[in-house]
C-alpha cells in the first residue's frame, strides 16, 4: 500500500511539479535529483524558505546543470494554511 501512495506522489510530482518549499524527498527524487540533493534543499529550505526557484543554486550539491534539468517541474507556490496563519499572525501583532 505504501508503495502505491509513493508511486502516485512521485508521478503526480513529475506530471504537475512539485512545490520547492514543501516536497517530500521522494517528490524531489522523482523529478530525477538524487537522494543527497533531495535532503540538501530539504535542509536548506528549513533554514531558508524559498522565494525564487532560482535560489535553488544556493543548494549545496545542485549545480547549474540539476537547476535547469529540474526547474520547470518545479514551483514555490504558498499553501492557502500557511498563508491564512500569516495572515491571521500579522493582524495579530499589529493591535
Amino acid at each position: 500500500m505504501k508503495i502505491k501512495i509513493l508511486l502516485c506522489l512521485v508521478v503526480a510530482s513529475i506530471a504537475y511539479g512539485a512545490n520547492l518549499n514543501t516536497a517530500s524527498k521522494n517528490e524531489l527524487m522523482g523529478l530525477g535529483l538524487s537522494k543527497g540533493q533531495a535532503l540538501n534543499i530539504i535542509k536548506y529550505r528549513k533554514a531558508h524558505k524559498f522565494k525564487s526557484i532560482d535560489e535553488l543554486e544556493r543548494v549545496q550539491g545542485i549545480g547549474f546543470n540539476d537547476m535547469q534539468k529540474v526547474k520547470a517541474k518545479l514551483s514555490i507556490k504558498e499553501n492557502a494554511k500557511v498563508k491564512k496563519a500569516e495572515a491571521k499572525n500579522s493582524k495579530g501583532k499589529k493591535k
